[in-house]
């Protein structure tokens, strides 16, 4: 082969990798900022973060030592004890749309309901996905059920 050709060829090569380098180096900067914002969170109610999951722009995470969730969105946060809980659960809301011959199930919601011990207390819910501010839905419902699950072997270690 001739210089030309390789020359070209690293060009060629290049243009087609740059999207994607891109891509990576974008979400890895938005990751970045989600998780100092829920650290950031997590040191206001003087929490420190020891396990965490990113979502999107979503970041659950907990304080092991203080049995404390901490729950970011750029449009919400919220910091939940889990010796106040009852339970936790993952809710899913959608609706059903005709589409031509075919029925289509559309996911408007995907939340996080922490339901408190007292009975005077309503439950607090934190939303992950909604279709009226998010784009496109990702794995905000696995996320939310792998946390409630998370949660709610938890409080059975707490209640004990």
């Amino acid at each position: 082969m001739n210089s030309s050709t390789i020359i070209i060829s690293a060009i060629f090569l290049a243009v087609f990798m740059l999207p994607f380098a891109l891509s990576r180096i974008s979400r890895a900067k938005r990751e970045g900022t989600v998780l100092a914002a829920l650290r950031q969170l997590a040191a206001q109610h003087n929490l420190q973060i020891n396990h965490y999951e990113l979502c999107a722009n979503s970041a659950i995470g907990l304080d092991d030592a203080n049995q404390a969730v901490c729950l970011y969105r750029p449009d919400a946060q919220q910091v939940v004890y889990i010796a106040s809980l009852q339970t936790c659960k993952a809710e899913k809301q959608t609706r059903t749309m005709q589409h031509g011959a075919d029925t289509v199930t559309v996911t408007e919601r995907v939340t996080m309901r922490f339901v408190p011990k007292g009975a005077n207390t309503p439950p607090t819910t934190f939303v992950l996905f909604n279709e009226k501010v998010d784009t496109q839905i990702g794995e905000e419902l696995q996320l939310a059920e792998t946390w409630a699950a998370r949660i709610n072997k938890l409080l059975g270690t707490v209640r004990a």
